[in-house]
């Protein structure tokens, strides 16, 4: 069984972001630089052409950015609930965050946490409950 800490379950979720960002604010560089150069020799076509080429791989990219733009706010969501809920489990055992592990992503019924001081034990948490 996949148990997951405290610091993956904050850091994980923003990590290919900032890389999807980068990739967005290379291309669109590019894109203008290219323009510019097409624009001060119009006679040049290969300036057109990449830019063109350019233009259609940002628009590509800004498209899956759209389309995935929900699954990130969900999974944003997500784990801004199942980090809060660590601890909340960490302040009712008395133990740090960074030391409980848990075996999901996201806040489920089945939720099993795993903790320095319950290794043989886990606890399941009821999430149609109030949790603490």
């Amino acid at each position: 069984m996949t148990f997951y800490t405290y610091d993956y379950l904050h850091q994980s979720q923003s990590n290919w972001q900032y890389g999807r960002i980068a990739v967005l604010s290379v291309l669109a560089v590019i894109f203008i630089l290219f323009l510019i150069h097409y624009l001060r020799n119009r006679m040049d076509i290969k300036y057109k052409d990449l830019s063109i080429i350019v233009a259609t791989l940002l628009l590509l990219v800004l498209a899956l950015q759209y389309n995935d733009f929900n699954s990130i706010q969900s999974s944003s969501k997500q784990t801004g609930q199942i980090t809060q809920t660590v601890k909340q489990v960490a302040n009712r055992l008395h133990v740090q965050p960074k030391t409980i592990s848990v075996n999901s992503t996201n806040v489920n019924a089945n939720l099993m946490v795993k903790t320095p001081r319950v290794t043989s034990e886990l606890i399941t948490i009821q999430t149609d409950l109030p949790l603490f």
